[in-house]
């Protein structure tokens, strides 16, 4: 609940001066919102991707070539044998690791549907906040309402300014 809640601030933090000083409408604020944040995304993942992609290329050019210095380093070595049983050690090792690797595939599904469904609740959040609030408001008690906006109010300008300091100190 708190990543959609923080994912709603970030995009309230983007559309509202849309809203106030433009006036755009609400949901077309948001989608904005939406939009610009895909873009930064998609903007830092191309402009490191490219880097990150030509250092695997290079790494996949030269590992061979450095596998087989290293098999000719470790074949003159005097402790060739206990290496060689060392490696074999670890080859068993390496069939329980992919024993583990369905489940491990399992975690990342679970993590990336965590990840969507965090985003869409944001994006909910974002898109109507009052609604949101008041739903959540009608479960408290009559007497307690108002003190709980008041609370509630507190808290989100609170996120909005830790937020805001920390995108300065970046």
């Amino acid at each position: 609940i708190f990543g959609s809640v923080l994912v709603a601030v970030i995009l309230r933090g983007i559309a509202d001066p849309l809203v106030h000083r433009l006036k755009f409408h609400n949901g077309l604020a948001v989608a904005v919102a939406v939009l610009t944040v895909l873009g930064v995304v998609v903007g830092v993942a191309a402009l490191f991707g490219q880097r990150i992609a030509s250092q695997v290329q290079e790494l996949a050019a030269v590992l061979p070539a450095k596998w087989e210095i290293l098999q000719a380093r470790l074949e003159a070595s005097p402790f060739a044998g206990e290496i060689v049983a060392q490696l074999k050690s670890l080859g068993s090792e390496a069939t329980r690791a992919l024993a583990l690797a369905p489940r491990m595939a399992m975690s990342f599904v679970s993590g990336v549907t965590t990840l969507v469904l965090v985003l869409v609740a944001g994006i909910f959040l974002a898109v109507e906040p009052k609604t949101a609030r008041e739903g959540l408001l009608a479960l408290a008690p009559m007497s307690a309402r108002d003190r709980l906006r008041e609370v509630m109010d507190a808290c989100g300008a609170a996120l909005k300014g830790w937020l805001r300091a920390q995108l300065v100190s970046m």
